[in-house]
């Protein structure tokens, strides 16, 4: 499966300035790698408010399709006062997931960045 185009809209945004878009991914690799820690925690204790949290920030990041889906359970999450067994699993199965996936295609990018500032 092919991943999607993660950074369409920053690439829009940072194209003519390489490094600045060095840094802004550097940012949000740091982010995806510490938010896939903490999401494991989050699923082990169940903990709604972290969660839902985490979302908060993340559904505000312009990486579609990804910011669409954390929208989604953005407000999931906050209308589900006690999440049932089942809820958990689920976000869990389509969430860590998704983050891991931004985790590596924002380390790919960093690195094709790299090979053009390299060049420059």
């Amino acid at each position: 499966m092919e991943m999607p185009n993660f950074f369409s809209h920053t690439d829009e945004t940072y194209g003519q300035h390489p490094e600045m878009y060095e840094v802004m991914l550097s940012l949000l690799e740091d982010k995806f790698r510490t938010t896939s820690e903490l999401l494991a925690t989050i699923f082990l204790s169940r903990h709604r408010e972290m969660l839902w949290r985490e979302l908060h920030e993340l559904q505000s990041y312009p990486l579609p399709p990804a910011h669409e889906v954390f929208r989604h359970y953005y407000w999931e999450v906050r209308d589900t006062p006690l999440p049932s067994s089942l809820d958990w699993q689920r976000w869990q199965e389509v969430l860590a997931p998704l983050v891991r996936q931004l985790h590596v295609a924002t380390l790919q990018k960093q690195a094709r960045l790299e090979l053009v500032l390299k060049k420059v």
